[in-house]
């Protein structure tokens, strides 16, 4: 059992200068022997933890308030361990083998460590797919506790991976399942089944994109353009419609909430945007970079009718993301311009939702997932 006095959660919240709220939560732990430990935070970053003496240390993250889930590892005597008084363990064969999973707010933490969330069930699904030649594509399906036999009226959270991903992704370091797990066993959303297709052909079926970013930026981006727009038209065509028709799921806009990240939030805008009416109810994209796209969806919501539903808009970048000097380099802009310009014009039509930014790189990570989920299936 989790002893409370050492994974301590601060209520205080406070506002940060141009950044959402956040609270002080307090990370407690024991290491026998030890004189110094380093926190060593993959999701935020790292810190020496104070001494409170008898090998005691502590250290005090600013989190945003909303649920979401950390990765971090204990240094000592330079080898990085596991923390010895986390009993929520993950291995990841790159990164974190062995390490300490946090769950915030402390509540959600502890109910994992209480066994109080009840666990979904995980399914590959093979969908023929035309684009760009006749083949079979993995669809992954979450499907929640209690739903096994049933998912018919359920609404349906899409996701959608960056280029050279797979849906899996979002099965494993996204670790999309265990957030919707943790959401509805906890009461704070309804239920809903997670679809995580995947969004490139295997490998040989689509040539390289002719140009290059670094010689011919503009002509680069048309090409993906063009691209992104064929591979969603498969999406909606054929894809999405198999996964709805076989889980008997809720095959309208106000059941679809989709979130993707890099080339899968070009995929979600395009989805919108290439669409005669509404086609989801909330739609989130992290790591956007292209003002092609930007002018390109906003056009196609300003041709709707005015009394035509509008979604809801997330937009994220991340603080640290690693492409923005390539995309400065460009001169395309950086992540988080971009993020704040596409939020600006969502905001100026009354769909913005939320603006994150986030400190998980590239990735949106599980911060925007959990948003996403509540915004659209969210209970009161």
């Amino acid at each position: 059992m989790l002893r409370r006095d050492f994974l301590l959660g601060i209520s205080t919240a406070f506002a940060a200068a141009g950044a959402d709220n956040t609270t002080t939560r307090t990370l407690r732990t024991k290491v026998d022997g030890a004189s110094a430990v380093e926190l060593v935070g993959q999701d935020f970053p790292s810190q020496p933890m104070k001494s409170l003496g008898n090998g005691v240390f502590e250290a005090q993250l600013e989190l945003p308030p909303r649920i979401n889930r950390y990765r971090y590892k204990l240094k000592v005597n330079n080898a990085l361990i596991a923390d010895p008084q986390n009993p929520l363990v993950q291995a990841d064969s790159e990164r974190l083998t062995a390490g300490s999973i946090l769950w915030h707010p402390l509540d959600v933490h502890q109910a994992w460590v209480d066994g109080k969330i009840r666990r979904g069930r995980l399914e590959r699904l093979r969908v023929r797919c035309s684009y760009p030649t006749p083949h079979d594509r993995n669809v992954w399906v979450h499907i929640p506790a209690g739903y096994e036999r049933s998912t018919k009226g359920l609404p349906a959270l899409y996701l959608f991976h960056a280029g050279g991903g797979s849906g899996l992704n979002y099965a494993s370091g996204e670790v999309a399942p265990d957030l919707c797990d943790t959401l509805i066993s906890l009461g704070k959303a309804r239920p809903f089944v997670t679809i995580m297709p995947d969004l490139d052909p295997p490998v040989g079926l689509l040539p390289p994109n002719p140009y290059e970013m670094r010689v011919d930026a503009n002509k680069w981006v048309g090409e993906l353009h063009n691209r992104v727009r064929k591979s969603a038209e498969a999406l909606k065509t054929e894809i999405i419609p198999a996964v709805e028709n076989k889980y008997g799921l809720k095959a309208s806009w106000d059941a679809r909430a989709m979130y993707g990240n890099s080339g899968g939030g070009y995929h979600t805008l395009i989805l919108e945007a290439d669409h005669d009416g509404p086609y989801a109810k909330v739609l989130s994209a992290s790591a956007m970079y292209n003002p092609l796209l930007t002018n390109y969806f906003f056009a196609a919501i300003d041709k709707r009718p005015k009394a035509t539903p509008r979604p809801q808009i997330i937009a994220a970048a991340g603080d640290n993301d690693p492409i923005s000097a390539a995309v400065a380099a460009q001169k395309l802009g950086n992540v988080d311009e971009h993020c704040r310009n596409f939020s600006a014009m969502a905001k100026e039509r009354n769909m913005l939702h939320r603006m994150i930014i986030h400190h998980y790189g590239h990735s949106g990570g599980p911060e925007v997932i959990a948003e996403t989920i509540l915004a659209a299936y969210g209970k009161p």
